[in-house]
């Protein structure tokens, strides 16, 4: 009977076996990076304390705004293009794009490294420790081979690769804290961890028939991803103003140490946000098929998917709301004590940035990439200067409260532009809606 029933489903759903590998490697991808890595930073943090952890803090947040450069918006554009592009030029359009973010990289890790000239007022440590990480910016560029396993449904390479660097890293930060090293040793393994996993997604993706060659690079497919990633790399920069300049400000107006403390906050959400990103990057390029092949199971499917989003956050939020003292106090010790008050607030951007990265990805499949820049210039400058006016009145509790508000307008303020008004309220109405009731607005 059970193979009966395996057979109907896969006639009916023939992705459905596909899709099923892929959740069940991503979960147990997500679940591993959610444990091992909350519980080795959670450690770290305890060994190297407020102070000397929110400058590591400092240097990450600093080395991320420059990541842009390397990404340049094509992730999605990339997927799209595999899923809807034949097989025979493939390898034109990942060679194309590997060696644009490569050449981005390259210019990232110089602009960060001239960059730090401007903080002789954080000490040589923190220079130091940017100079070490913008190293594997260069790396990212390796990042190309994600997007093809992500396009075939494929993602347990990129896991494998991926996964063996973050094991081996951690038990490198753990030898680090036990011989009790300097905080520019954890730099090195935050750098080291990033060329790994790249250097060893490439040796899996040397298998494949599909190579990197710089003869199936093409000047016109450049110019058609960049004038079209345009939007999505303003976009991606604008949007780390409203997620990172926080980290910054908090670090100027009020220390390294009151940075310690708020970056155990941001830490602790972002390791919980891998639950939701499981089911976007896994779902996301069979929505695009869908798009492709069938309007009516397009909408149905998507208004599915915000729905789940909407409430997987919602219970994920509100749980981890009531427990948030104990969780700190658990994770992090008595000298991060105040995190616990912040973290209950700041927990909630779950919400906000599921249904939003969500909606960012459906309205690239629609081609309306330009909204995504709107709506992240208008959150982001709303972070910059609201943070500016707030943090040296507030304080912590005053940078998480703008970063929930930020993330907030960011995931509905295109609302009010006619062009993506439509996509935003059937995103709404699904959230609340049983999913199949849905209709397109």
């Amino acid at each position: 009977m059970l193979q009966k029933t395996a057979v109907h489903l896969t006639a009916r759903y023939p992705n459905l076996w596909r899709i099923t590998q892929n959740v069940v490697w991503l979960g147990a991808d997500n679940a591993l990076r959610l444990f091992i890595g909350l519980l080795v930073t959670a450690w770290m943090a305890r060994y190297l304390g407020p102070e000397q952890f929110g400058a590591f803090s400092f240097a990450l947040a600093f080395v991320a705004f420059f990541t842009p450069f390397v990404s340049l918006g094509l992730e999605t554009i990339v997927v799209r293009e595999l899923v809807s592009t034949a097989a025979d030029e493939q390898g034109r359009i990942l060679s194309t794009a590997f060696f644009v973010k490569l050449a981005g990289g390259v210019l990232a890790f110089v602009l960060c490294f001239f960059s730090t000239v401007f903080l002789s007022q954080n000490g040589p440590h923190v220079r130091w420790m940017i100079f070490i990480i913008s190293i594997g910016i260069v790396f990212q560029s390796l990042d190309i081979i994600d997007l093809y396993y992500q396009s075939r449904l494929l993602s347990k390479y990129t896991i494998w690769a991926k996964n063996s660097a973050f094991l081996l890293m951690s038990m490198v930060r753990i030898v680090l804290i036990i011989r009790h090293a300097s905080v520019e040793a954890f730099a090195v393994a935050a750098m080291l961890e990033i060329v790994l996993g790249g250097l060893n997604m490439l040796f899996l993706f040397s298998r494949q028939k599909i190579g990197l060659r710089i003869r199936f690079f093409s000047c016109s497919l450049t110019k058609r991803f960049l004038q079209e990633s345009s939007f999505m790399f303003a976009s991606a920069f604008m949007f780390l103003c409203y997620s990172r300049i926080d980290q910054v400000l908090v670090g100027k107006f009020l220390g390294n140490t009151f940075l310690g403390v708020y970056s155990a906050v941001i830490r602790t959400s972002e390791m919980l946000f891998i639950i939701p990103m499981l089911l976007i990057t896994t779902l996301f390029p069979l929505i695009v098929q869908y798009r492709l092949t069938n309007t009516g199971l397009y909408e149905r499917k998507l208004g599915q998917f915000y729905f789940l989003l909407m409430w997987m956050t919602f219970f994920i939020a509100l749980l981890v709301s009531l427990l948030s003292d104990k969780i700190i106090l658990l994770l992090y010790g008595t000298k991060f004590i105040l995190a616990g008050e912040l973290l209950r607030i700041h927990v909630w951007v779950l919400v906000f940035l599921g249904v939003g990265v969500a909606n960012t990805f459906v309205l690239i499949a629609e081609r309306k990439a330009t909204y995504n820049l709107m709506r992240t210039m208008i959150a982001g400058v709303f972070s910059l200067i609201v943070n500016v006016c707030v943090i040296p009145v507030l304080g912590l509790k005053g940078a998480v409260i703008v970063s929930l508000i930020s993330y907030g307008i960011a995931t509905f303020i295109i609302g009010i532009f006619p062009g993506a008004r439509d996509p935003v309220f059937f995103m709404i109405k699904s959230m609340f809606c049983f999913p199949g009731q849905t209709k397109k607005i």
